[in-house]
């Protein structure tokens, strides 16, 4: 397979969607419901200027029909979505993607280029020459960490007619964006028409390190080519390092091959695969299965006699997509089924909470002692009728829980799910109350085997003085949709001791998740708002845990939609474990940090797309503390794509510690520096020739010196010097509206970055870093620029001095 060399514009049937800035969790879109053709070609025109969900009535749409494909370049603002199954007016909804359809009908389809992270969800895409995304860093507004998610989507019907790639293919070349995410779904690939070399979907990573996350999704049955493939080294000048992450997926019947890859990098759980061709997964693949998953003809799972894919996926729904490909719930027995759809068939062991007494039949009690006495299960709540909330006043602690159980306080009548992407609407019915001197409200305690799993989704917890669920054995458990403080319903919560909390050595929780769904509002904790343990003297350190899309010391008020001060008394997000992830939350009001990472075994964690201390729309929630500390000895963490502003103390301190990577991030407006390492204040650069203790944060890496900032309103050039020890660097470019009061600082726009080498012996090295805007942003004479270094280790440095932007272009067309 060769590479062509004419672009995307001279192939047919491209809709090719350049992306670079942050995450996908608070942006505040505006709504627009579209019912005709020309409504939506009304909306793609104004996503260019305002972050727009644009929800579409069911319907058929031919984009090619809409003049601003016709050759041109469009832009969608970062938080732009997508979303179909409305009936007339939007009034309600049906989650189909079946009745509503993105067709092409013409030859040529112009470039639509995305500035940021974007979402369809709940319709069909069916392209005649498919869909072509290009995510690169060339082209940036805020920083870099592109999102794309496909939910309950159906890729169906689309071809290349020649085009090298395949029809659905992402095209990724960046740098080193550890936050990169392609997330297929709940979805549907299903049908396509391909050369017998290419896939269906593809992903090809030219440079950098995006993970493509496929949960739940059925790819089955497309014609000439394969089914899914990831490639980090297609072609020769490939240098890629994307990872697969595939849970509970179908691929099957594809011609050539149903899975491929051609690197290491892959976590396979419980897919059933017909043939695979891919080297040894980096982590043992578990639970394959390669028998026919025995699908009918609209891809649902056969229920009699079951298919194999039925309740054969994991058990742990706390990881999962909330709902299926139609909306329906994920939790029908055991364990999920894989691909897209949930069977209606339950082989749990199911109870029923009928009554909130602390004890005796119908009790929550009762069930989970029943459930500890056989198999776990899943306990689901009918108390009295409607809402309430309904408060079960604990007089003594709950049995802790010693077999895989579900307990589902969504299940209560009246229940509401949270479905806004900012803010909060969901109502919780069951409110579990510690107030009578109880330390815990749920718990996994210490001996319970890897094989205990607690997942725990839509109940209220208040007054627990040690903490509302306590995970201190098992693996994998999941706690997601509930409210942990704060007041609704007339029922106010007292606070507890710490929201949740990860014991130390276990592994794999996930505490929220990546559906609006799943958000956990943590508020009012005495102390932490989640705490991610770190070891004992006989136990490490806890581990792979997943905190996301969580609202933490937040809280909403649905009548007036504002953000209400909720803080947690300590740090909203503590870590002092290894290899966490803290993503695409909402931090703030808390009474220390944002986020805490402290201590030696604090290791390998990544903070990335997170708003803390403010909102995209500049809402001051700042934290007593840092934005984000790191301390102790931490080393070796990450912190980028963030929103760090209205913090008391610094955007990003490294106190000690390092190789902790502070790169991307928006900082500004912080009551202490951007970027402090060490001691507080600015760092004087010495040339980095004298030797500094062991552990010193950051090794005391100096910053680089910009010496020219200049340019028109959308593209310019920094150019500076930089002098440190030998080795590679990268350098990266931000600009502020106004320098900060330090004279360093900060950086509330990343530009671009570049690469550099300091010479053995070394010696002064100049460069420039060359930066474009994408529409509607612009740069304005006078901005404040300012650099930072990173070497190959991961140290950054602080922000540099500032230099006045010029504007010297004499035309407005740019030209000189």
């Amino acid at each position: 397979m060769s590479e062509r060399s004419n672009g995307p514009a001279a192939c047919a049937w491209i809709l090719a969607l350049l992306m670079s800035v942050s995450a996908v969790a608070a942006h505040a879109a505006q709504e627009v419901c579209v019912q005709n053709q020309q409504q939506l070609l009304a909306a793609l025109s104004a996503v260019q200027s305002v972050p727009q969900r644009i929800n579409l009535r069911q319907g058929t749409y031919h984009i090619d029909a809409a003049a601003m494909f016709a050759g041109s370049d469009y832009y969608m603002l970062p938080g732009s979505s997508i979303h179909g199954g409305y009936t007339a007016d939007c009034a309600s909804r049906v989650v189909d993607a079946n009745n509503t359809v993105l067709a092409s009908a013409a030859q040529y389809v112009g470039t639509l280029n995305i500035i940021g992270s974007i979402t369809f969800d709940a319709l069909s895409i069916q392209f005649n020459h498919g869909m072509y995304i290009l995510a690169t860093g060339q082209v940036a507004d805020i920083a870099p960490g592109t999102y794309v998610v496909f939910n309950r989507v159906k890729l169906a019907q689309s071809g290349t007619d020649g085009f090298v790639f395949g029809p659905f293919t992402v095209s990724w070349d960046q740098d080193r964006d550890r936050f990169g995410e392609i997330d297929l779904l709940d979805s549907l690939v299903v049908g396509n028409n391909s050369d017998p070399s290419i896939c269906a979907f593809s992903l090809l990573v030219r440079e950098g390190q995006p993970t493509l996350n496929v949960q739940n999704t059925t790819v089955y049955g497309n014609h000439g080519g394969g089914g899914l493939c990831i490639y980090n080294h297609l072609f020769e000048e490939d240098d890629g390092n994307g990872r697969l992450v595939a849970h509970d997926n179908i691929f099957y019947a594809n011609p050539t091959v149903d899975l491929s890859a051609d690197s290491p990098d892959l976590d396979l759980v419980d897919n059933s695969i017909g043939f695979a061709d891919i080297p040894a997964p980096s982590v043992p693949e578990q639970g394959r299965l390669s028998t026919n998953p025995n699908l009918d003809a609209d891809y649902h799972p056969i229920e009699s006699p079951a298919a194999s894919v039925i309740n054969t996926g994991e058990p742990d729904i706390g990881t999962l997509p909330a709902t299926d490909f139609l909306g329906h719930a994920r939790i029908v027995g055991s364990r999920v089924d894989r691909g897209a759809f949930e069977s209606s068939i339950n082989d749990s062991f199911v109870q029923s909470v009928t009554n909130a007494n602390d004890s005796g039949n119908g009790s929550l009690r009762a069930a989970i002692e029943s459930a500890n006495a056989g198999s776990g299960g899943l306990i689901g709540f009918n108390i009295g009728s409607g809402c309430g909330p309904h408060v079960i006043h604990l007089q003594s602690p709950l049995p802790p829980i010693t077999k895989s159980l579900a307990i589902i306080g969504s299940s209560q009548p009246g229940s509401v799910l949270n479905d806004l992407d900012v803010g909060y609407d969901a109502l919780q019915c069951v409110v579990l109350d510690g107030s009578a001197g109880v330390a815990d409200g749920l718990t996994v305690q210490h001996g319970a085997g890897g094989g205990v799993q607690a997942v725990v989704t839509g109940l209220a917890f208040g007054g627990f003085s040690h903490a509302a669920a306590s995970f201190y054995g098992g693996k994998d458990h999941g706690f997601s949709g509930n409210r942990v403080g704060g007041s609704f319903g007339g029922v106010t919560l007292a606070p507890n001791g710490t929201g949740v909390i990860v014991g130390p050595a276990v592994a794999g929780v996930v505490v929220g998740g990546g559906d609006p769904q799943q958000r956990n509002l943590i508020l009012e904790a005495v102390d932490n708002g989640v705490s991610l343990g770190g070891p004992t003297d006989t136990l490490g350190g806890s581990h792979d845990a997943i905190v996301e899309n969580n609202y933490i010391g937040v809280g909403w008020n649905a009548s007036t939609n504002a953000y209400v001060a909720r803080g947690n008394g300590s740090d909203g997000v503590r870590i002092g474990g290894d290899h966490h992830a803290v993503k695409n939350n909402l931090i703030g009001y808390n009474g220390g940090n944002g986020v805490g990472i402290l201590g030696a075994d604090a290791s390998d964690n990544s903070v990335g797309g997170n708003d803390i201390g403010i909102d995209d729309d500049g809402a001051d929630i700042g934290n007593s503390g840092d934005g984000v500390r790191i301390g102790n000895g931490a080393h070796d963490n990450g912190v980028a794509t963030n929103h760090l502003g209205n913090n008391a103390g610094a955007g990003v301190r490294v106190a000690d510690g390092r190789r902790n990577s502070v790169r991307k991030n928006r900082i500004a407006a912080n009551g202490a520096l951007g970027i402090d390492i060490a001691e507080s204040g600015e760092n004087a650069n010495d040339g980095d020739v004298g030797s500094v203790p062991a552990g010193y944060a950051n090794r005391g890496i100096d910053h680089p010196v910009a010496t020219q900032a200049v340019g028109g309103a959308r593209s310019g050039e920094v150019g500076g010097r930089f002098l440190s020890t030998p080795g590679d660097y990268q350098i990266d470019a931000y600009s502020s509206p106004v320098c900060d009061a330090s004279g360093f600082g900060a950086g509330a726009r990343w530009l671009a970055s570049t690469a550099m080498t300091i010479p053995d012996p070394a010696a002064v090295r100049t460069f420039s870093i060359e930066f474009s805007l994408a529409p509607p942003a612009t740069i304005a004479d006078g901005a404040a620029i300012t650099l930072t270094a990173t070497d190959a280790a991961g140290n950054t440095s602080e922000f540099s001095p500032c230099r006045a932007y010029v504007n010297d272009r004499i035309f407005r067309d740019g030209f000189n």
